[in-house]
């Protein structure tokens, strides 16, 4: 029994041919039931049925953390098939479970799965997502891809991509979640470059944008002058991650 739906569809939305592959990736305990489900909704030609089918399997990616067996473990390739064809197609908007409205709910969908199986040759299709007026999904679930298909690009396509996440991060109009997003992968990946935007964000009235942008700083360079003296000023109890640029700092 999976309790999940999806993040950006509703069951009920999907067609009479695909409901019930619908209903039996919430309910079957059975593998093979489950697998020919999944099959029959990225096989659809019905946006719903494609972004019921990702959602299902970045969720099922999502619960390896807490030891829930992935369902869909030998069904990637598929995934990841499906995925990079959507991104292709033009924004679609959907209705979520809780009633919400997704503004290129398929976009999100595809780039969820892409957080778990893209490659740097992606790239070129999530950084135009990366955009502040996006869809608030759509922009988080960019930058969680873009992080996860960074790791063996080019720096010529990280510098690229850097530009692009600091236009989310800097932009006030853009929710403070989404933003820490977006200066995340900049602590993991030193070529993604844009030192100026991390220490404008430094002393950013925002906490969690101040602790972020430091962290990203002191993995580049554990000593930097312009860090030490912000950090300074943080109360004892600062939220995450201003304990890791602490130990970094004392550690430098």
């Amino acid at each position: 029994m999976n309790d999940f739906e999806a993040y950006y569809w509703r069951i009920s939305d999907l067609r009479s041919r695909d409901s019930a592959a619908g209903k039996a990736l919430c309910e079957s305990d059975d593998r093979g039931e489950i697998e020919a489900a999944f099959e029959q909704l990225l096989r659809s030609d019905h946006v719903v049925a494609r972004g019921v089918a990702l959602d299902q399997f970045s969720y099922a990616r999502t619960q390896d953390r807490y030891g829930a067996p992935d369902r869909f473990a030998d069904l990637g390739r598929r995934a990841l098939e499906v995925a990079r064809a959507e991104l292709a197609r033009p924004a679609v908007t959907s209705t979520t479970p809780r009633g919400g409205t997704v503004i290129g709910a398929n976009h999100a969908s595809a780039l969820g799965a892409l957080r778990f199986l893209g490659d740097a040759s992606d790239l070129e299709a999530i950084a135009p997502l990366l955009f502040p007026t996006q869809d608030l999904n759509v922009v988080e679930e960019a930058c969680m891809a873009a992080s996860h298909c960074l790791e063996h690009a080019d720096g010529e396509t990280s510098h690229a991509i850097g530009a692009k996440l600091a236009q989310v991060f800097r932009d006030p109009n853009v929710l403070l979640e989404a933003r820490i997003m977006a200066i995340s992968p900049f602590r993991k990946y030193p070529a993604l470059e844009q030192d100026a935007a991390l220490l404008e964000t430094l002393v950013h009235d925002a906490l969690p944008m101040s602790a972020y942008a430091a962290w990203a700083l002191v993995k580049r360079d554990p000593v930097n002058p312009e860090v030490r003296p912000i950090v300074a000023t943080w109360p004892a109890d600062a939220p995450y991650p201003a304990g890791e640029v602490r130990n970094r700092l004392n550690r430098g």
